[in-house]
């Protein structure tokens, strides 16, 4: 369990082994959960909980609370004003997680999903062996409106092997880079040439993926940051 609103006493519970980012969001779902009046009715006035709601409310309860926290930490459509002065890249994504103090996935998941470009982001868990064929497990994968609307989605399997050239990236290690492409089957396109920056944070792997050529106009370098 990574958070817990206690209504009585009006306190949010965290896992405190989470980031500092995933901590934000976590605890704006909470006082998402505590805020919206028909899901505070129903905990505080009749005592539901996960354990008495059916999986559909509760599910459904879950996701409200999830876009409440996303709307809350990105500021609604600042976000989107913050994403159009940099270029399309996943430092982007980056920069802005440091801007509104959001974790990787949180932010790279709304920049795709506002993005007006064609666009799309796989999120992969750490390879689970060192086998001969380094099978990597999808754990996410995201479509910008426009990209959905020409291509449709992504028809990627639920386990990459070494076939995948970012399977490739993370087998050698590699943390960051801008130079990728690969050839991906999509709903409407069987091989679909697409250009991909790629980032490693250890705890998952990320694949941003758009067609050559496709870009946002800006005037912003965006600069790694040199830790000491």
């Amino acid at each position: 369990m990574l958070g817990l609103i206690d209504f009585r006493h009006r306190r949010i519970y965290l896992d405190q082994t989470v980031s500092a980012n995933r901590q934000n969001f976590i605890k704006l779902h909470e006082v998402g959960h505590g805020v919206l009046p028909w899901q505070r009715k129903l905990r505080e006035g009749y005592g539901d909980d996960e354990f008495t709601l059916t999986p559909e409310i509760n599910d459904h309860f879950e996701r409200e609370a999830n876009h409440f926290a996303s709307a809350a930490l990105f500021q609604l459509d600042h976000f989107e004003h913050e994403m159009m002065r940099l270029p399309l890249a996943f430092n982007a994504v980056r920069a802005l997680a440091e801007k509104f103090g959001a974790s990787i996935q949180a932010t790279a998941r709304r920049y795709v999903e506002k993005c007006p470009k064609r666009c799309a982001l796989l999120v992969l868990h750490p390879p689970a062996d060192d086998s001969e064929w380094f099978p990597i497990a999808v754990r996410n994968c995201f479509e910008s409106p426009s990209f959905l609307a020409e291509f449709g989605q992504l028809a990627i399997p639920p386990v990459c092997d070494l076939r995948f050239r970012f399977v490739q990236d993370i087998r050698h290690k590699r943390r960051m880079h801008e130079e990728g492409n690969v050839t991906l089957a999509t709903e409407r396109i069987s091989a679909l040439k697409l250009d991909y920056h790629f980032f490693n944070n250890s705890y998952n792997s990320f694949v941003f993926l758009f067609p050559h050529g496709e870009t946002i106009a800006s005037r912003v370098t965006i600069l790694e940051r040199v830790k000491n």
